[in-house]
């Protein structure tokens, strides 16, 4: 049941909520915490009745100190406002309000409380972008909650302000957690950053991280890779770093500085990507305008304008604001936010954000070197959401990191790029050790180095290692922010010298002669006054107190005076107030009258008046009659007071009751006096000053007496330790909630078990027993029908516990369900063992599926696969189609994420894989190189030495070792000089086919020169190419920087290629001259143009007539024709053709002589030119015996033509098919042009086979027809076989008992009539049996069955009678 909070009913000593309040040992997690920079609560409210005034209304107040003197950390409040109701929170450490949670109608007012007007009040709930704005603000200020002894949880009335009342609500489920967390689910939030990438790119450190971030490794990095200092990472365009990111980061914050250089093109420098480096999750990149450009999946986004060869800090954070029912991010929304340096460029939504499982630095896709470059330092990636906007030294935090400061301050010099000598990993106000960054113990220090400090805090000096002072030599004290009291604003404090009265709007001290101020603390208010003039609570001078304040001592005002106070009186006039002051002094001056605490000057006693002075003369008047002293008439001027009267200090008069009085509440029947707080050694008790308790009260803290009926976490006790016995509120032991002594506990905070009076935080090792009630006990033994955990180390705890009717959950870093084992009856176990799977409805281990080795939710769900067999989406497979085999995890992955890489071919097959070594698995790739294996030693870029390979020198294209003048080639554009390869070859030629600097051209390259810029110079060069270059003139295997003379040139690319003009044409203009008529000799005339080549469709060069010709009317060779044959050539006269290399096919050569003569008819080639001298044949002439040629084979045994050997045979060799010529004619051919049967081909397949593609391949067994060589496979019998469904049998299986013998097929039931005897079906009956067809039957039949005849072969029924 909810529990009321009675609003009508207001005791200041009532903390509102029943039980203990003080949580000082569980939120301070007894004493290991004093402060808390993350909390979680929930609780359901109900509002039952409209609130009578309009104050604030508490729901609940995180408070330290006193009652009467709280400071508040944290209040939740809510007000009425245009018949609405606003929801507040409240800290006091910043402004006042600082989170309006206004939701309409969300709180509603109903006498009869139910379910469903409660609301679940959750600060963490992210609606939309707006709301989740709201908590960004309230994440990132850090409302840090300090512990001490009165550390409470409490709808108390604060302040004793007529603003502040309890509220009237019902309470429900009020929990309250240590750290960020949901209800509804123990799933916590990322808010708590945490560092999970960090390079700070050192040249001599390089890029691995995996020593400081287990679930990052560097897999792959291109050859070079350039730093532009010692620190500072260059990214080209061909850049291509890649780490495994297996971090699961549904929030997350990063930061890098980056300095753009010479941008032409989208330049996508940093992204997390799948495994597969192709699509992205988070990328940024810049574009060619230098605009920060957002990349996600395929697509650009523009954030905002950065600075070519200018650093800027880049700040991004990804919140997620999806989570489905149970709390459980879905990624389908975030928010994106960004900064650079201290802008905000973006913040908007973006949804389907995928998995990430590698980050890229540079490219995704690599390009070209290129000139374009990006200088990136201080990578970070958190775990949360933690961006901050600051003030002061540090505009941006991430977290503790500053990620972008003010100019000129001790941040930025841990963070500044250009700064490659001082380098800070950690924080300002921590130094680094081996276990991480630690707090610094210097005070005011920022940087520690070794036991001194070399950097303070903003203003002050440093000095041997410590930090004194400010730069201000005219200031006490430096520089520090202090809460103001009043209206909880910070102010920066800097107290100055005396008389130095003024801070001017820098801060600095200096004097000002013109106001009341002796010593400056503020800008505009001060620490000390000048005489006669008083320092208020707003630290400001004046000639009078305020009213809040109103006592004057030492030139302060006080709210209450330590001691006596003083009225100063002016006896001209009376109306005026008197001066309020503080008397310390223990006596009163011989012109003063003490009453009690109270000072009178310049009076003289007169009981029931007061003396009033004019000019020489006194008179007395009336006191008001509620005054036996005073000094004017009025009931506010007393200062004594008849028997039973209350004087109040503060208001100057008596009352009855100073329990009526908005301040000095208290009476302190001692002294008749009203107290603002009862002061020592008085107690207090209610609203009254005691010196000891009353009965049935007993002291609390050494301050108050309460009713001995509110023991909480305490017990009574009484001490005899002074003459007088006291009676005390002791406290219990550490997590008792109620006791009887300081060890003797009897019921236990929480959950804690009480076991033998005390509250142990575990039973082990006995078992822990929660009853329904949520009692806990410890056991010897569980009862024997119980289910039972026993788990001696799971997740660092030792847990043995009792269940009853199933099994239960057990609590460790969070609450978790155990489950019934697979086997065991009554034994629980969490998790469940492996190759075990948790069934839901059943809350019991079950069996895995044969093929996962471990799975979740279900037997198919496979979470880890057996060996040599691979997981991919949560399935187990053998292949893994395009991804790698990862044979570490058992995983089909993009690209490798642990291991070794294969990605090559063997024997034609493609091999993807991810191995322990190289030679592991695939023992053939012994070689490595980085983390690649392969077959054989690379030849490009690498060097081997046994079977490690190394990178050559990124310049060497191949190399004998890693130096830069250990190259053996270069690659193109770079040229090999002494082993190096280089750009300039000074004095020596650039081989431009060889890439190689030499002294003279090889003899198949042209000699050129020309000018060209060699590493920024335009110098001079002389190349070797394959043509002219520097747009010389090439004629003649020559390169000139002019035309020749009696040369025509036609421009090529980089060259003019030039030709003799006497050498083609008798006259000519240009090389498009088209008068010519006749061509010199090397020149053939083509139509009218002369030219040294002939056309494709006009091939030979007439040598004769120098003109181009279709076939040569004398002898042709080579092309050309000529008159006769060169020497050595081979002539054959029937064509007029001159061979080179010997007579053409179908010819002989006489011997002795250059001359060919023809073969006998269908020789290829021959021994002469009679009929049987054939050595092969020509393409459809077959050797028939020895030597001779026949397009007909027919002399037996050899009648077959041999079509892949030439020649008649008898029979078809191996690999060929015999089949029949439309000729007629019978030949071996490697193909069929219809189906191959055997070794013969056939048009279509013969009987008792089937058609098995082009094959013919024979039935099984008694099939006549089928279509597959199975025995299942039939779809037609040989006779005396039936055919059931698709397979041949002699009898009919029972589910088909009937031979059919139309179609040869078993049936259940005969289509016309059944042989029952012999289980045939016919169709009609045969002669020799009878038809039967009556009751329903249609049989054959022997003979007829009773009450039946046969006549003529049918069965008639016989006559009834």
């Amino acid at each position: 049941m909810p529990l009321q909070m009675n609003c009508m009913y207001i005791d200041e000593r009532d903390n509102g909520f029943v039980g203990s309040q003080y949580f000082y040992e569980s939120l301070s997690q007894s004493e290991n915490m004093v402060n808390l920079d993350k909390i979680t609560y929930t609780l359901w409210i109900n509002i039952y009745q409209k609130p009578k005034l309009t104050g604030r209304q508490i729901l609940f107040g995180f408070v330290d100190g006193n009652t009467d003197n709280p400071y508040l950390n944290l209040m939740l409040y809510y007000q009425s406002s245009g018949g609405n109701y606003n929801l507040t929170l409240s800290n006091q450490k910043q402004s006042s309000d600082i989170l309006n949670l206004t939701r309409y109608s969300d709180l509603q007012i109903n006498n009869q409380s139910t379910s469903n007007t409660f609301i679940n009040l959750k600060l963490f709930s992210t609606q939309d972008q707006t709301m989740n704005s709201i908590q960004d603000t309230l994440v990132n200020q850090k409302l840090k909650y300090n512990f001490g002894v009165h550390s409470r949880i409490t709808n108390e009335q604060l302040y004793k302000s007529s603003n502040d009342y309890k509220a009237c609500v019902n309470i429900a489920n009020f929990y309250y957690i240590n750290g960020w967390t949901t209800m509804d689910s123990d799933i916590y939030l990322d808010y708590d950053l945490e560092l999970k990438f960090f390079l700070k790119p050192y040249q001599l450190k390089g890029l691995n991280v995996s020593d400081q971030f287990m679930n990052v490794n560097l897999r792959k990095q291109s050859n070079p890779i350039f730093y532009s200092d010692s620190i500072g990472l260059l990214l080209f365009k061909n850049t291509q770093i890649v780490y495994t990111f297996m971090e699961n980061l549904v929030s997350l914050t990063m930061m890098f500085w980056i300095k753009p250089q010479n941008i032409v093109a989208f330049f996508q420098f940093i992204s997390l990507t799948d495994d597969v480096l192709k699509q992205v999750s988070i990328g940024f990149g810049v574009n060619f305008d230098y605009k920060l450009q957002f990349h996600q999946n395929y697509g650009n986004s523009t954030l905002g304008l950065l600075t070519d060869s200018t650093w800027a800090h880049v700040t991004a954070g990804v919140l997620e604001l999806s989570y489905d029912a149970n709390f459980i991010p879905t990624n389908q929304k975030k928010l994106l936010t960004v900064y650079i340096d201290d802008n905000q460029v973006q913040q908007k939504t973006i949804n389907n954000v995928i998995a990430f499982k590698r980050l890229i630095l540079g490219p995704t896709a690599t390009g070209n070197f290129g000139a374009e470059m990006i200088d990136i330092q201080d990578i970070r990636i958190f775990r949360g959401y933690g961006i901050l906007t600051g003030r002061g030294d540090c505009l941006l935090f991430v977290g503790a990191y500053c990620a972008f400061c003010s100019p000129n301050t001790h941040y930025c010099k841990e963070q500044d790029p250009n700064d490659d000598i001082i380098i800070f990993n950690c924080a300002a106000g921590y130094k680094e050790t081996q276990s991480g960054c630690f707090p610094i113990a210097i005070q005011n220090c920022l940087k520690q180095q070794g036991s001194g400090c070399i950097n303070c805090a903003d203003n002050y000096q440093l000095q041997n290692g410590q930090c004194y002072n400010c730069s201000d030599s005219n200031a006490i004290f430096c520089k520090r922010n202090i809460t103001n009291s009043i209206n909880n604003k910070i102010q920066q404090s800097k107290l100055c010298k005396i008389d130095f009265n003024i801070q001017n709007s820098a801060a600095y001290c200096q004097k000002d002669s013109q106001n009341n101020c002796q010593q400056a603390q503020f800008y505009k208010k001060f620490y000390k006054c000048k005489t006669d003039i008083y320092l208020t609570e707003l630290n400001t001078c004046q000639s009078t107190c305020t009213l809040n304040n109103k006592f004057q001592q030492n030139q302060v005002c006080l709210k209450k005076c330590p001691g006596k106070y003083l009225y100063k009186q002016d006896c001209f006039n009376t109306q005026k107030l008197p001066a309020y002051q503080c008397n310390s002094a223990n006596n009163c001056n011989n012109n003063e009258k003490k009453y009690w605490v109270i000072i009178v000057q310049n009076e003289k006693e007169q009981s029931g008046q007061y003396l009033q002075s004019w000019w020489h003369s006194y008179n007395f008047n009336d006191c008001d009659l509620s005054c036996k002293y005073c000094f004017g008439g009025k009931e506010t001027k007393c200062l004594g007071c008849y028997y039973n009267k209350f004087f109040s200090p503060y208001d100057t008069k008596y009352v009855s009751d100073c329990n009526t009085l908005s301040l000095f509440k208290y009476n302190n029947r001692d002294t008749m006096v009203c107290e603002l707080e009862c002061p020592p050694p008085y107690l207090t008790q209610g609203l009254e000053c005691v010196k000891s308790c009353t009965n049935g009260y007993a002291i609390y803290n050494n301050t108050l007496c309460l009713q001995q009926t509110q023991v909480t976490d305490n017990f009574i006790e009484t001490q005899y330790n002074s003459s007088q016995p006291k009676t005390i509120f002791a406290n219990c032991p550490q997590v008792c909630q109620t006791c009887t002594s300081y060890t003797y506990c009897t019921s236990c905070l929480n959950h804690y078990i009480l076991n033998q009076n005390k509250c142990p935080t575990t039973c082990y090792p006995q078992y822990l027993y929660i009853d329904e009630y949520g009692v806990s006990v410890c056991l010897i033994n569980c009862d024997s029908s119980d289910y039972v955990y026993d788990n001696a180390n799971i997740d660092g705890y030792q847990i043995r516990q009792c269940f009853k009717i199933k099994c239960g959950s057990i609590q460790i870093n969070k609450k978790q369900q155990t489950y019934l084992h697979q086997t065991k009856p009554l034994i629980c176990v969490y998790p469940c063992e492996d190759q075990y799977y948790v069934q839901q409805n059943t809350n019991q281990c079950a069996k895995c599926d044969p093929i996962c080795q471990n799975c979740q939710n279900s037997a198919t769900f496979c979470t880890k696969c057996w060996p040599d067999i691979f997981l991919q989406d949560n399935s187990c497979f053998v292949s893994c189609d395009s991804k790698f085999k990862n044979y570490i995890n058992n995983q089909c992955e993009g690209s490798c994420s642990s291991g070794f890489t294969i990605n090559d071919k063997v024997a034609g097959i493609i091999i993807q894989a991810c191995v322990k070594f190289c030679g592991h698995i695939f023992s053939q790739f012994t070689y490595v190189l980085d983390t690649q294996c392969y077959q054989s030693p690379p030849l490009i870029g690498a060097y081997c030495i046994g079977f490690q390979c190394y990178n050559c020198y990124y310049k060497c294209k191949t190399c004998s070792g890693s130096q830069s003048n250990q190259c053996l080639s270069c690659y193109d554009q770079t040229f090999l000089l002494n082993n190096q390869c280089v750009l300039d070859c000074n004095t020596k030629f650039y081989d431009l086919l060889n890439w190689i600097c030499v002294d003279v051209c090889p003899s198949n390259a042209y000699t050129t020169s020309g000018y060209q810029f060699i590493n920024t110079n335009y110098i001079l060069v002389t190349s070797c190419s394959s043509t002219c270059l520097y747009s010389q003139y090439q004629y003649k295997n020559q390169c000139t920087d002019s035309q020749p003379d009696g040369t025509y040139c036609k421009q090529k690319t980089n060259y003019n290629l030039c030709d003799k003009c006497t050498a083609v044409y008798k006259t000519c203009f240009d090389s498009y001259s088209t008068t010519c008529y006749e061509c010199n000799p090397g020149s053939y005339l083509y139509n009218t143009t002369c030219s040294t080549e002939c056309p494709v469709d006009i091939p030979y060069k007439d040598t004769i007539n120098n003109m181009c010709v279709v076939t040569c009317t004398s002898y042709q060779q080579d092309g050309y024709c000529v008159e006769s044959c060169s020497d050595n050539y081979y002539i054959y006269d029937a064509d007029k053709q001159c061979y080179q290399f010997g007579c053409p096919e179908g010819t002989y050569n006489q011997v002795t002589t250059f001359y060919c003569y023809g073969c006998s008819l269908g020789c290829a080639t021959c021994t002469d030119g009679i009929i049987n001298s054939c050595i092969t044949c020509i393409q459809g002439y077959f050797l028939q015996g020895v030597s001779t040629c026949t397009d007909v084979c027919n002399v037996n045994p050899d009648i077959v033509q041999d079509w892949t050997n030439g020649r008649c045979a008898k029979s078809c060799p191996t690999g060929t098919y015999m089949q029949t010529l439309p000729s007629g004619n019978l030949a071996c051919r490697n193909t069929c042009p219809g189906y191959y049967y055997s070794n013969i081909c056939v048009p279509a397949c013969p009987a008792q086979t089937f058609p098995d593609g082009i094959v013919c391949t024979s039935y099984a067994g008694p099939c006549s027809v089928c279509y597959g060589e199975q025995v299942n496979q039939c779809t037609q019998c040989d006779s005396g076989y039936y055919l059931a469904d698709t397979t041949f049998v002699e009898v009919c299986p029972d589910t088909k008992p009937y031979a059919n013998l139309a179609n040869q097929t078993c049936v259940s039931t005969c289509p016309d009539y059944l042989y029952l005897a012999k289980k045939i079906c016919f169709s009609p009956c045969p002669t020799f049996l009878s038809i039967y067809q009556l009751n329903g039957k249609k049989e054959c039949v022997d003979s007829c069955y009773s009450k039946s005849y046969i006549s003529l072969g049918i069965c008639y029924p016989c006559d009834s009678i």
